[in-house]
């Protein structure tokens, strides 16, 4: 998600965004380790960024991390299908994430 005008920059063929406001990724088995390491270190350094999500597709699991206003990162982890998340100013059910999965 970006708030403003989108900025991209070409990088091995494809456009990358360069100013997201959030981001959510969904992890998989063979992805979760670069997208909670080496991504996650790359995007906390994006001037932009205000939330990394990190959703788990193999258990019911949402990581997150939010920029605070002197620029520390909280992280939040819940694993509870009824909790209310806010992403962004959007108030989510964990279990409305995993709507129509094996997860729940």
């Amino acid at each position: 998600m970006v708030c403003g005008e989108e900025k991209y920059e070409k990088y091995k063929g494809i456009d990358v965004l360069l100013n997201p406001t959030i981001i959510i990724e969904v992890l998989s088995v063979s992805t979760a380790h670069y997208d909670s390491h080496e991504k996650l270190e790359c995007y906390l350094t994006l001037e932009s960024l205000q939330e990394y999500w990190l959703v788990d597709s193999e258990k019911v699991s949402v990581k997150s991390y939010k920029r605070q206003s002197n620029n520390d990162w909280t992280l939040h982890l819940t694993q509870n299908p009824n909790e209310k998340i806010l992403i962004g100013e959007c108030e989510v059910l964990v279990k409305d994430i995993y709507l129509k999965t094996h997860l729940l």
